[in-house]
């Protein structure tokens, strides 16, 4: 393909549709990802347009600037949205946050442009414009006072609405350790969310765990015992295989997407794992 096409439902093309929100007035946004990098909105009366990036494939960069005059890297799949109506998106090859404003002027939030040299800066504290980041990964999310957190490598980075950037949980070790902060350690950690008591649930791929993270940044176990399986169960007694997104909806449950099993599983706030959607791989409504 040559890239995306706008439109209605019925006839706009997607080329890698990856993380979707909804602002408060009810548009959908999706980051594309693939040979195309950009953000696609869709109102609700079901009108595509590219609202930010470019709209023709292998047009990679990192250029500021307003809608489709904008470039974003390769690689970058999260999104989010703040009280505000700004999107913001890892851009995982430039190795920064960018910021996307309601009138779609995109701009660089958080990083240098840089990557680090060393895993040992990724738990380094500093600032919007002096962080350097090492992998920024696929989701990011804000809690209910505005401080956006972020997978970078191995480490959760904590970001406050006054600039302040932190290490929020994770160290630079790859491990299954749970503790406070630093001490704890993560193997592959892949997506992230937040629930109503702005508690973190960590998909922790490489453990074939769910971790939880409080707002103190005490991490435990919450689901999974550590080896790959489809076992459904409370707490440590269930099993996922290499999950890789999660979602929370208003009643704080959990819903994960238990890739090498091939089903969406739900996890209740008690932490009793079912098996929501799905059973063997296919394609069956």
């Amino acid at each position: 393909s040559s890239g995306i096409t706008n439109g209605n439902l019925s006839n706009a093309t997607f080329h890698d549709p990856n993380q979707m929100v909804f602002d408060s007035n009810g548009n959908m946004f999706l980051k594309e990802a693939g040979n195309t990098n950009a953000i696609r909105k869709i109102t609700p009366q079901g009108t595509v347009t590219t609202f930010a990036g470019a709209e023709q494939t292998n047009q990679n960069g990192f250029v500021n600037g307003n809608g489709t005059n904008a470039r974003f890297g390769g690689g970058s799949r999260g999104l989010a949205i703040d009280g505000n109506n700004n999107l913001y998106a890892p851009d995982y090859a430039n190795h920064v946050i960018r910021k996307i404003t309601p009138s779609a002027d995109v701009t660089t939030y958080a990083g240098t442009g840089a990557q680090c040299t060393t895993y040992g800066q990724s738990v380094l504290s500093g600032t919007l414009t002096s962080t350097v980041f090492c992998s920024l990964q696929s989701n990011l999310a804000f809690d209910s006072n505005g401080n956006l957190f972020v997978l970078d490598g191995r480490v959760i980075r904590k970001m406050t609405p006054s600039g302040d950037v932190s290490t929020f949980a994770g160290g630079t070790a790859e491990g299954d350790q749970d503790g406070t902060g630093a001490d704890a350690t993560f193997n592959a950690p892949w997506d992230l969310a937040l629930d109503s008591n702005d508690n973190l649930f960590v998909i922790d791929q490489g453990n074939h765990k769910i971790k939880k993270v409080t707002p103190a940044g005490v991490v435990t176990t919450f689901a999974g015992n550590g080896s790959p399986g489809s076992q459904n169960g409370t707490g440590v007694n269930a099993q996922f295989s290499s999950p890789v997104g999660i979602a929370i909806d208003a009643n704080d449950n959990i819903f994960v997407s238990d890739t090498q099993n091939h089903r969406i599983r739900k996890i209740t706030p008690a932490g009793v794992v079912t098996t929501y959607a799905g059973s063997t791989q296919g394609y069956q409504n």
